[in-house]
């Protein structure tokens, strides 16, 4: 198969385990039998040759050798490469990538790669060795790898878009198809103290794995657990644990699941899993979301992920009066985040609002004081508030490499401010503004995007959001977010033919050439996700149908609001929900 490199590392830091800072690198994902490295291979022992004085030169063999895996070649295995390297004369050292975490950690997808990474760590240049093909008449000369090593070396900024390599894929090796990142190194607290290993188990029926909030058990306590191993084992064993149950699902529909997306984004994370016993408590992805403060009340949320909730629900049953906040920020885990601090590849911000969230601030503060700008850093945030006393968040994205914000943003104007109560729409425009001007730019890993959560409240203004993207040329837009919880706000409860409207007014949005976003592979199943929604998913039961009118009108009588003047489509609709 031939491949395209995959998105650009340019302008990100060198892995971590990159140690070779202060002189010019270069990396070559190469092996011994790719018809598309041999063809280049004069050329790019020449270039070695005339740079190895200069820059410190690695090429790596990260192809699965394994002669009983059916797209392995065994001639890349290393006991070939010595040959390998005599035959074309490659003065550099050529390494073996045995459990391939050099080719995950640069997001290699095929040999031949090329990496540039300048004195301060980072890859400037990712792309093509020259425009040579073995389809034109071009011969390999190394040409633009050369320009690039030549500016770097000079510490001149390279000016323009590298043409991506091309060659065969690289060849993984197959891991257990029903395992989860999640599992072994994912970590996710809940306000109410809840321990899981992802907000997908969170949301589940089976409840949580641990629980913090007496004080007497701690994280590493929960992720030893057997419960905690019995789901493990599960994934070992090929099975399809009930905790899991919402991702399987998504994958049984034909979709694609949290699971997948986990694996796929760090899959070298899964190469050393053997047992479902920890062997240590290294953690690649955590999900903070350990505090229900927040400065709005959406409809649907509740007291436990929302403290202005928790503080209207305490005024309307007459509870003591309250602040509403819910948190768990006890030492144990300060302690155990910050002393597995340095294994962490991705801190995910939730809420509550985690933008109000000190623990936030606290870690992003300590990333800083050790300059570990390679972390990737995601956030769910409502994007009213950006500053925490004194501190800017802009001050910590502009040095980060890879960060997102995705702004859960459902609709637009009065829509928007009666579905997530306490918006105010004119500043939240202001701020999504001032994010497109200053972070919606091509060829970085700062962005930002919209977030949709498609609800019984929002699925009629669909296409009015899709125009303020367009508008305002968002390309990160993600709306595979249903709400399931409560049923009684599922998409379902909408009269079967008025949701069949809206999904042939979105066909036909589509058809006509319409484009959301970017097509990553969260949002190009966009509409068939929208359509298996609103048409195969019939959650919601004639009691939540009443449940849900119940809901609404008792919501607006406390809260002031009016449902058939932000969301016209039910006055004509709402006697047909039943």
């Amino acid at each position: 198969m031939v491949l395209k490199t995959s998105d650009s590392m340019t302008g990100q830091l060198a892995p971590k385990s990159w140690k070779h800072r202060g002189q010019v690198s270069l990396v070559m994902i190469i092996c011994n039998h790719c018809p598309y490295v041999l063809f280049r291979m004069p050329a790019i022992s020449q270039l070695v040759k005339d740079y190895r004085d200069h820059v410190h030169i690695v090429a790596v063999n990260s192809n699965d050798a394994s002669p009983t895996t059916d797209d392995s070649n065994p001639e890349d295995g290393p006991e070939f490469m010595p040959a390998f390297k005599d035959r074309w004369d490659l003065q550099c050292d050529y390494i073996f990538d045995e459990d391939q975490s050099i080719a995950h950690s640069f997001n290699a997808v095929c040999t031949p790669e090329f990496y540039v990474i300048d004195k301060d760590g980072i890859i400037v240049y990712h792309g093509e060795l020259d425009p040579s093909h073995t389809s034109n008449d071009l011969m390999p000369t190394g040409s633009s790898l050369r320009h690039a090593l030549d500016l770097t070396l000079i510490d001149k900024p390279i000016t323009w878009e590298p043409n991506p390599s091309f060659g065969c894929s690289v060849k993984w090796k197959p891991k257990p198809a029903n395992l989860c990142v999640y599992a072994w190194k994912g970590l996710q607290i809940s306000p109410n103290g809840d321990v899981g290993m992802c907000c997908f188990q969170q949301g589940n029926s089976t409840g949580s794995i641990g629980n913090l909030s007496n004080g007497e058990t701690t994280i590493a306590e929960v992720r030893r657990s057997d419960k905690w191993n019995e789901i493990r084992q599960s994934m070992l064993d090929g099975e399809q644990h009930i905790a899991c149950e919402k991702c399987w699902k998504i994958e049984n529909d034909g979709f694609y699941s949290g699971r997948q997306y986990i694996n796929d984004k760090y899959p070298e994370s899964l190469t050393d899993i053997t047992s479902a016993e920890l062997k240590d408590d290294i953690l690649h992805q955590v999900d903070i979301r350990q505090s229900n403060i927040c400065n709005m009340k959406c409809l649907s949320c509740n007291g436990d992920f929302s403290s202005l909730w928790a503080v209207e629900e305490a005024k309307e049953y007459h509870w003591p009066k309250t602040n509403g906040v819910k948190e768990i920020a006890n030492d144990d885990i300060y302690n155990y985040l910050f002393d597995n601090i340095n294994n962490i590849k991705e801190f995910y911000f939730a809420g509550g609002e985690p933008l109000m969230n000190k623990i936030h601030w606290d870690i992003m503060a300590e990333l800083d004081r050790q300059e570990r700008y390679d972390v990737k850093i995601v956030y769910n945030t409502n994007g009213l508030k950006l500053d925490y006393k004194g501190k800017h968040i802009f001050d910590y994205w502009d040095k980060f490499t890879n960060w997102h914000a995705g702004v859960s943003v459902d609709a637009i104007g009065a829509r928007s401010e009666y579905v997530r109560s306490g918006t105010i729409w004119s500043k939240l425009d202001s701020n999504i503004k001032m994010l497109c001007e200053r972070y919606n730019k091509p060829h970085t890993y700062q962005t930002f995007g919209l977030d949709c959560t498609v609800s019984a409240l929002n699925a009629g203004g669909m296409m009015e959001f899709f125009d303020y993207i367009n508008d305002h040329n968002i390309d990160r837009f993600v709306w595979t977010n249903y709400v399931y919880s409560p049923s009684y706000l599922h998409v379902s409860i909408l009269p079967r033919y008025y949701r069949e409207r809206l999904v042939k007014e979105l066909e036909d949005y589509f058809d006509a050439g319409a484009k959301i976003g970017q097509k990553s592979v969260l949002e190009e199943d966009g509409l068939a996700f929208y359509r298996n929604q609103m048409l195969n998913n019939e959650i919601a039961t004639p009691e939540d149908k009443q449940t849900f009118k119940n809901f609404i009108l008792h919501k607006d009588n406390i809260r002031g609001t009016n449902i058939f003047d932000s969301c016209p489509e039910f006055k004509d609709i709402w006697d047909d929900i039943k």
